[in-house]
């Protein structure tokens, strides 16, 4: 038979890291795929249960886990060992048999989220929250049998069951370590009483703070190997036979603690993963950068002079703007350039020597002959060798 324990927070695989890291007991999917992995033909799976509850995905995530295990032949059996609250209660539904320790509780309320933004975000997440109610009663009511709308007001309420209680509403299939007997219900409601006083509230790691423990715990994510992290800190710390304290380092704890290695593992694959997928995408965006450059230099190529056009590709590369900027400026410049040669050959042709006549007429040597021809033609008549001049 196969055996593990599920004790502390419900958390997603990475927060679980970080939990243990810090000395916290927790919960994870991963802990479930190990055993599993380990469980031969027609084997076992027991689990020893004690939980406040958590993440509403991880505890749905686990009970899908456990329900695959059992349609893959394997018996699955949940020890309720002391407290089984919230997304626990759905985690404990995956399983084939439900077992209760005598003084085991249990609490079943609505899921629970923050939100903030305008009204329409708050409607939404309300909308979210009455969805995943739906989810936890679609696990309560498969496991139990009860009508939707019984159920509905057993999570709106907020409710807590004794081991007993519990295995009169069907969550529980038997008790541990008693004869199936009844307790009076005055007992029940009397240690319920006292549970509720003194129920501490547990609450999650923010992620942001989650985010900063994995930088600190891992000093350079381009290690190939989780060996190769050394932690600033200890990670964790155990008396020794003097009463003193020993600190370990992350090769130390890894060893001790096989799962946190593959865990770590799993982290810097991920994180791996998403630097090259970063880095492609980055040598992705700018070739379509460079490629939007070249067309919109090819858009007014025609406008600017070929050399330019080069210069502007491969020399000193710029964008369209500032190719047309250039343009103009080299225009501007040769205009200036040309203006100039234009004075200069006005005052090398000295054009502005030349001076009209008094009369406004200027006598030239083709005048002079022309009035010559007409005088001849009139004095014979206008006809020289039969032929008119």
């Amino acid at each position: 038979m196969g055996k593990i324990k599920l004790i502390g927070e419900i958390v997603d695989n990475d927060t679980a890291m970080i939990y243990r890291w810090l000395g916290f007991d927790a919960i994870c999917s991963r802990m479930v795929e190990n055993a599993e992995r380990n469980l031969e033909e027609d084997e076992t799976l027991e689990i020893d249960l004690n939980s406040p509850g958590g993440c509403c995905s991880a505890g749905a995530e686990i009970y899908t886990i456990l329900r695959q295990i059992s349609e893959a032949g394997h018996r699955v059996v949940v020890n309720v060992v002391g407290q089984a609250c919230s997304a626990a209660t759905v985690l404990m539904c995956g399983a084939d048999v439900v077992n209760a320790s005598p003084v085991s509780y249990f609490m079943f309320h609505n899921a629970s989220a923050s939100a903030y933004g305008k009204a329409r975000d708050l409607r939404s997440a309300t909308e979210c929250l009455e969805q995943v109610d739906e989810t936890i009663v679609n696990a309560y009511q498969e496991k139990t049998g009860h009508t939707r709308e019984e159920l509905h007001k057993l999570i709106d309420d907020e409710t807590w069951m004794s081991a007993n209680r519990a295995q009169e509403y069907g969550f529980v299939d038997n008790i541990l370590f008693m004869e199936q007997e009844k307790e009076e219900d005055k007992e029940e409601d009397e240690m319920l009483d006292m549970v509720k006083a003194c129920a501490i509230s547990h609450t999650l790691i923010p992620e942001e703070k989650v985010a900063l423990l994995k930088e600190f715990i891992i000093q350079d994510q381009k290690v190939k190997d989780v060996k190769d992290v050394e932690a600033k800190e200890p990670l964790h710390k155990k008396m020794s036979n003097e009463g003193g304290r020993k600190s370990m380092t992350l090769q130390e704890a890894c060893e001790q603690y096989p799962e946190i290695k593959d865990e770590l593992d799993i982290l810097l694959q991920n994180t791996q993963k998403q630097h090259d997928e970063k880095e492609v995408q980055t040598v992705e965006d700018a070739v379509k950068k460079e490629r939007r450059r070249m067309q919109d230099i090819e858009n007014i190529a025609g406008s600017v002079s070929a050399e330019m056009v080069y210069d502007a590709k491969y020399v000193n590369p710029c964008d369209a703007k500032e190719l047309a900027y250039r343009a103009l400026a080299e225009h501007k410049n040769q205009t200036a350039k040309y203006m100039a040669d234009v004075m200069s050959d006005h005052s090398e042709s000295h054009v502005a020597d030349i001076k009209a006549d008094p009369d406004g007429k200027k006598a030239t040597e083709a005048d002079e002959l022309a009035g010559y021809v007409n005088a001849n033609h009139d004095t014979q008549g206008g006809k020289t060798n039969g032929k008119s001049i």
